[in-house]
C-alpha cells in the first residue's frame, strides 16, 4: 500500500470522490436514457379485420311439418269417416266442416313455411352483398396494414439506430471515467474494500475534521469507519443511502452532498431529454448534459495529470 501524508491523502480522496461521483452520475444518466428510449419505441398496431358475415340459416321444418300434419289429419279424417260409413258425395258438409277445421288448426304452418321460403331469396341476396362488402373491406384493411407495417419497420429501424448511437455517446464517457478511476486506484493508496463513495466520503470527513490523521492503526480512519458501521451511525450501501438521503445529512454530510449532486444532475438531464422531440439530437440539445460534460472533462484533465504525477 502506498502511504501519503495527511494533506496529500485528502487531495487523493477528493479526486477519488469526484470520479466515483462522475461514474455514479453517468450510470444514472444511462439508466434514464434507457427508460426514455423504451418509452419512445414505436409500437405496431394493425387495423382489425371485420367479422365475416354468417350465412343465413334456412329452416324448412315448419313447411314440411305443417304439410305432414295437415295431410296426416286429412287422411285420418277420411279414414275415420269411411269406417263410419260416411262418403264425401253424400256427407260433403261434414267433410267440408272438418276440412276447414283441420286447415284452421294446422294449415297455418305450411302457409308460414311457404312465406319463409319466398323470403329466402331476399335473405340470400343480402348475404351475398354482405360477403362482397366484407371481401372488399378485408382487401382495403390488408392494404392499409401493409402500408402501416412498412412505416413501422422504417420507424423502428430509425429508432434502433438512434438509440444505439445515443447509448454509445453516453457509454463512452462513462467508460472513460471508469478507466480513470481504476488508474487512480491502481496507485494502491486505498484498500480495495473502501473504494466506494460511502467509505471514501466518510474517511475524507474524518481527515478534514481532524478525527483521524491516517488510514490505518487503532485510531485510523478505517477502524473508525468500521466502528460507525457496526453502531449504525453511517450507512455503507449507496443504494440504501439514495433511498434514505435526508437521514444521512448529519452523520455523512459529504456523502449527502455528493448524492444530492448526482440526483440534481441526473434529474436535470432526464427532464430535458424527455422534452426533446428529435431523439437523435438529444445530447447536443440538452444544456444540462452539455454543462455536465464540460465540468466532467475539466475534472478528468485535472485528475489525469494528478495520476501521472502520483506515479
Amino acid at each position: 500500500m502506498k502511504e501519503l501524508d495527511n494533506k496529500a491523502l485528502q487531495e487523493y480522496l477528493k479526486n477519488a470522490i469526484d470520479l466515483e461521483t462522475d461514474v455514479e452520475t453517468q450510470k444514472r444518466i444511462i439508466a434514464y436514457n434507457d427508460e426514455i428510449a423504451s418509452q419512445n419505441e414505436p409500437v405496431y398496431q394493425e387495423y382489425s379485420l371485420p367479422r365475416m358475415p354468417q350465412p343465413p340459416e334456412h329452416s324448412h321444418g315448419m313447411l314440411f311439418i305443417g304439410l305432414a300434419v295437415t295431410i296426416g289429419l286429412f287422411l285420418l279424417m277420411f279414414s275415420s269417416f269411411s269406417n263410419k260409413g260416411y262418403t264425401p258425395s253424400e256427407d260433403w258438409g261434414l267433410y267440408l266442416g272438418f276440412g276447414i277445421l283441420i286447415l284452421v288448426v294446422s294449415g297455418w304452418m305450411p302457409i308460414v313455411g311457404f312465406i319463409q321460403l319466398l323470403g329466402e331469396k331476399s335473405i340470400n341476396d343480402n348475404y351475398q352483398k354482405n360477403v362482397e362488402h366484407y371481401t372488399k373491406k378485408v382487401k382495403e384493411i390488408q392494404q392499409l396494414n401493409k402500408k402501416k407495417k412498412e412505416e413501422y419497420t422504417l420507424q423502428h429501424t430509425n429508432w434502433l439506430t438512434e438509440t444505439s448511437e445515443m447509448k454509445k455517446s453516453l457509454v463512452k464517457p462513462y467508460q472513460e471515467s471508469q478507466a480513470l478511476l481504476e488508474k487512480l486506484y491502481a496507485s494502491d493508496v486505498i484498500f480495495p474494500k473502501y473504494r466506494n463513495l460511502p467509505a471514501l466520503t466518510s474517511i475524507s470527513e474524518y481527515l478534514i475534521t481532524g478525527r483521524c490523521d491516517s488510514l490505518t492503526g487503532p485510531h485510523g480512519a478505517y477502524n473508525l469507519y468500521e466502528e460507525e458501521i457496526r453502531q449504525n451511525t453511517v450507512i455503507a450501501q449507496l443504494n440504501v443511502v439514495i433511498r434514505n438521503l435526508e437521514q444521512i445529512k448529519q452523520n455523512q454530510y459529504l456523502l449527502y452532498e455528493q448524492v444530492s449532486q448526482i440526483n440534481r444532475v441526473a434529474q436535470g438531464v432526464y427532464s430535458e431529454l424527455r422534452q426533446i422531440k428529435n431523439y437523435s439530437a438529444s445530447i447536443a440539445a440538452s444544456s444540462a448534459l452539455t454543462a455536465y460534460y464540460a465540468g466532467r472533462n475539466e475534472r478528468h484533465n485535472r485528475i489525469s495529470m494528478y495520476c501521472d504525477l502520483l506515479d
